[in-house]
């Protein structure tokens, strides 16, 4: 625990240093606010650890060198201007007045909780079988031409990685004590924005982004036991709901300005973010429009192009590292071919791969029945879900006539001249059902649609509560009932996870990593010569794990015995035979 509490302090403190320097930046640029948000600021600061760090995988490996020259970077981008000197400083003043009261003794109980969960538990099934060697294969080549090939998951190449490669200080530590804590340091960062923001909640007029906030303290409760996993559903998820959160924040913040609208702008820019992060957030991008219609009405066609370029470079070093290690600009997405190179992974394994995506997220387990109409695989997937996750589907569902009564009550009011529509809560809620929509006929997993499982009802029923101030018709009568209905479709989700947590926290109180965190899971593994000295690592036994502790790995042998390298090294890269 000791190891993970001065890890996250490390983290906080580089991330707030790195989103100083970028937002001391972009405020020449773009009408930034004044006033510096605690968590926004690390979250800018984490973007742009991660964007760095993509550019510097395209050439070697994110280690030491790109770990110090990014904070020497930082420090020189604070501590020359004396601007963005005062900012930080206010911003660890901030700090230190928030966690010395009784309000922080309060946060400061949720991050120990975390700790704990952090410091030992389970690893995510997909980082025993390649998050881990991700790392690893970061860390030490930084991106390698062709490695789909000799493990086709890596060709999801998550930009999350790349963050947790710059944390994990394996060139400091060693590899033995490589430390991941970057899911727990973001548990404990939101933890503590979320409560933060819904203190005083009576008194606040609007409960949009307090709906969300729940949502996420709800997901944060549902995950932790995982908190120590660098995988890159978690990553994802909880930067969506954050960005969920801030922009619900955003839209309930009265009347118009240049620095509202720089800030849609921004978190625009993080959604396209998230996407790196992972391909199933793309549908979030749509709150672009929000900015973009504000922009074009404002006739400020310098900057939207101004924004549009932050995106390219947010984005770029993501795309390149694709065509890098698969050959493709999306993988495994087949539709775009863009890429003649020798190492691309050849269409047909990826088509297997995505077809395999579909038929287990389907509950099908069979890529031969992936075509199949939902008429067959929707009765199949239903009943392969828990009762718990049936529930929260239910609260989902009914969400949407909800929605419809909210509507209604609202135009009620707008007529009263009570209160007014809102477009951007409009955009919003679009952008959840197209994402809703997105994950059910993709690969319908609970865990990748979780933010929007839990984010719908919840925000359908803060409207609803904000509705019926100003007007009382037979919506209202609807929607009292459907409220109440969505309410007790959350219980059964919550006393599973909940229960589930303090058994946990119970049985492993013996357990001694309260100094130093539970290290990688070890991995039976095998060399492989594939000519030339070049010496691939083979899981050995059943389980299809991967270990951290040697690279480049990979969990499936014949998928280096279909492959050959490229070269006499590592980094020359792999093709298929």
């Amino acid at each position: 625990m000791v190891e993970v509490l001065v890890s996250w302090i490390y983290i906080g403190f580089i991330c707030l240093l790195a989103g100083t320097a970028v937002r001391g930046l972009l405020s020449g640029r773009f009408p930034l606010s004044a006033s510096a948000h605690l968590t926004e600021t690390a979250v800018y600061g984490i973007a742009a650890i991660t964007v760095f760090g993509e550019f510097w995988s395209l050439f070697g490996g994110v280690s030491a060198a790109c770990h110090l020259c990014a904070v020497i970077l930082s420090c020189i981008a604070v501590f020359a201007v004396p601007e963005n000197r005062r900012l930080f400083c206010s911003l660890i003043r901030r700090i230190r007045r928030l966690f010395f009261s009784w309000q922080g003794l309060f946060y400061l109980i949720t991050i120990a909780v975390i700790a704990y969960f952090a410091s030992r538990g389970d690893f995510h099934a997909d980082t025993k079988m390649y998050h881990a060697q991700a790392i690893r294969v970061i860390e030490e080549y930084g991106s390698v031409r062709g490695l789909a090939n000799v493990q086709l998951h890596f060709g999801y190449n998550s930009s999350y990685l790349v963050f947790c490669a710059f944390f994990t200080m394996s060139w400091l530590v060693g590899t033995a004590h490589a430390l991941h804590t970057t899911t727990g340091f973001l548990m404990a960062l939101f933890s503590c924005y979320a409560l933060h923001g819904l203190a005083g909640i009576q008194r606040h007029k609007r409960y949009g982004a307090d709906a969300m906030k729940i949502g996420m303290l709800i997901y944060i409760l549902t995950e932790l036991y995982y908190a120590m996993s660098p995988a890159t559903d978690y990553g994802t998820m909880l930067m969506v709901l954050y960005l969920f959160c801030a922009f619900l924040d955003n839209a309930e913040t009265e009347g118009s300005s240049p620095a509202k609208t720089a800030r849609y702008g921004m978190l625009s820019v993080l959604a396209l973010f998230c996407v790196s992060l992972k391909l199933s957030a793309a549908v979030c991008f749509l709150i672009v429009l929000c900015p973009l219609v504000m922009l074009i009405r404002g006739k400020q066609g310098k900057q939207i192009m101004r924004y549009v370029l932050l995106c390219v470079i947010v984005i770029l070093p993501f795309l390149a590292r694709n065509v890098k290690i698969s050959g493709w600009l999306f993988y495994p997405f087949e539709a775009i071919d863009l890429f003649d190179v020798e190492w691309k992974v050849p269409a047909a394994y990826s088509l297997v791969d995505s077809n395999q995506i579909k038929a287990w997220g389907r509950c099908l387990y069979d890529i031969n029945l992936v075509d199949r109409p939902m008429s067959y695989w929707v009765p199949i997937w239903w009943a392969g879900q828990e009762h718990y996750e049936q529930m929260l589907i239910y609260a989902a569902v009914l969400s949407l006539p909800l929605y419809i009564c909210d509507f209604f009550m609202a135009l009620s009011a707008d007529r009263k001249k009570k209160k007014k529509i809102r477009p951007e809560i409009a955009v919003f809620v679009v952008m959840m059902f197209a994402s809703f929509a997105m994950w059910f006929v993709t690969a319908p997993f609970v865990r990748y649609g979780l933010g929007f499982l839990l984010g719908l009802p919840l925000l359908s029923i803060a409207l609803f509560i904000e509705n019926y101030r100003y007007t009382k018709n037979l919506f209202t009568v609807a929607g009292v009932f459907l409220s109440m209905l969505a309410v007790m479709d959350f219980a059964p989700w919550l006393d599973h996870y909940l229960t589930d947590d303090l058994v946990f926290a119970k049985h492993h109180l013996a357990e001694n990593y309260y100094v130093v965190q539970k290290p990688f899971d070890e991995a039976d593994m095998e060399a492989y010569d594939m000519g030339n000295g070049v010496i691939v690592y083979y899981n050995a036994d059943a389980t299809e794990n991967n270990s951290y502790y040697v690279t480049p790995g990979t969990s499936y042998k014949f998928m280096i015995e279909r492959s050959e390298s490229m070269g006499d090294s590592v980094r020359d890269g792999f093709r298929a035979k």
